[in-house]
């Protein structure tokens, strides 16, 4: 098993196009272009620290993660936690700097006690 510094995923895309252009005789006639292929490596996210790591019922803001590839090639993020009235969204996330990410956080008001999210095993994704 690779260690998570080492580990990565390879995505690769194919694609194919080209236009349709018209010599007179009323017909469409089609030139494809040549094949294009696009390789985007991207590691396994790690992260180091967190602005915030508690709050309390009934509060809402941002808090900052800190780690390694936080963010695909794409500029996509996904944040997740599994805590009982807590939801997370990724707020900015950036492609050219995959080490950090905003995160908007609310605790309902009626959001159990203590510490929800270490009762599930993390996941990435």
């Amino acid at each position: 098993m690779p260690t998570p510094a080492s580990a990565m995923y390879i995505y690769t895309l194919y694609g194919q196009s080209g236009a349709c252009y018209y010599d007179g005789d009323d017909d469409c006639d089609f030139y494809a272009f040549d094949p294009v292929t696009v390789t985007s490596q991207t590691a396994v996210p790690q992260i180091t620290t967190l602005s915030k790591t508690s709050d309390v019922q009934g509060s809402s803001g941002t808090f900052t993660v800190q780690g390694r590839a936080l963010v695909d090639n794409f500029g996509y993020s996904v944040a997740k936690i599994y805590a009982s009235g807590v939801t997370v969204n990724v707020q900015n996330s950036n492609p050219y700097n995959p080490n950090s990410v905003a995160v908007q956080c609310s605790i309902a008001a009626n959001a159990p006690l203590g510490d929800q999210n270490s009762r599930y095993p993390p996941v990435l994704g």
